[in-house]
């Protein structure tokens, strides 16, 4: 279905442009005010499309992408398809709208924009990986890929402190905690790229950092593995986390991983260990 490709490479390219660090790994949020204001940057009114693409273009652009009853404040709304405006036809759309988003997005860049967090945090960078290998396997852009190998090479070697992965980084400064959720994410981020490319670099690492997971979280066999590293003293009390919240549950993602691990290498032991929990 063309229109669920439609919106993929936008986001991803959006991502690309505004998250993307010097080293090749990604800024964990951007702020969502501006001048005091929440919103504002990526807001518009009627009159401001106007002032940018002009007569019969701005009112086309302003019927088929912008609702102004849903606005956030003062009438200001964010750009997006009416579901009423023919939806099957976003691709058509995008397309002939095209010239039009990218004279708005040259506007926007004169706007005071909104403040970057720019700590690197694993498990966020993981699942930003996964998103670019799927994707770029997907709709076959190799830039996508190589975006991906990127982040995984600025996570992997940028992300220790004494051979230990840890949780976050900024700069060159590494926290010391690290969480079930960094090994898990990045474990499936190095399956979705050895599946996106069949590397056997990134199954090797995969295979290490699989054992390293059940090495440091998986103390009890028959249990399910705990939120934090259990191979050394640690100041919070162990815990075993199954559900979602605002990450998917880590549980799920490391047995996710360590069966899939295990089917890409034939590891019976793996293989055992995952269907235990």
């Amino acid at each position: 279905r063309p229109r669920l490709a439609a919106g993929p490479d936008r986001f991803l390219d959006d991502l690309l442009d505004r998250f993307l660090l010097p080293d090749g790994a990604f800024a964990a949020s951007l702020d969502a005010d501006s001048q005091g204001r929440e919103g504002i940057y990526y807001t518009w009114t009627p009159s401001e499309v106007n002032a940018v693409l002009g007569g019969a273009e701005g009112e086309g652009f302003v019927h088929h992408w912008l609702n102004p009853q849903a606005g956030l404040e003062d009438g200001r709304s964010v750009v997006q398809v009416m579901k009423e405006r023919q939806v099957e036809r976003l691709p058509s759309l995008w397309d002939r709208c095209s010239a039009s988003r990218l004279q708005l997005l040259q506007a926007r860049r004169q706007r005071v924009a909104p403040g970057l967090d720019d700590k690197v945090l694993v498990s966020w960078n993981a699942m930003m990986i996964s998103a670019l290998a799927r994707a770029g396997a997907t709709l076959e852009e190799p830039r996508y890929l190589a975006a991906a190998r990127s982040a995984l090479g600025a996570v992997w070697h940028g992300s220790r402190v004494g051979g230990r992965l840890c949780h976050s980084r900024r700069g060159d400064q590494v926290g010391r905690e690290v969480f079930l959720e960094d090994h898990a994410f990045l474990l499936l981020a190095l399956l979705d790229l050895y599946e996106a490319t069949f590397h056997p670099g990134d199954l090797a690492l995969a295979r290490e950092l699989g054992g390293e997971m059940l090495a440091w979280y998986h103390p009890n066999p028959e249990a399910p593995l705990t939120m934090t590293p259990q191979d050394q003293a640690a100041h919070l009390p162990v815990r075993r986390v199954l559900e979602d919240d605002a990450l998917p549950s880590a549980n799920a993602a490391a047995l996710t991983g360590i069966l899939r691990l295990a089917r890409h290498t034939g590891d019976a032991l793996m293989r055992q260990r995952g269907e235990s929990v």
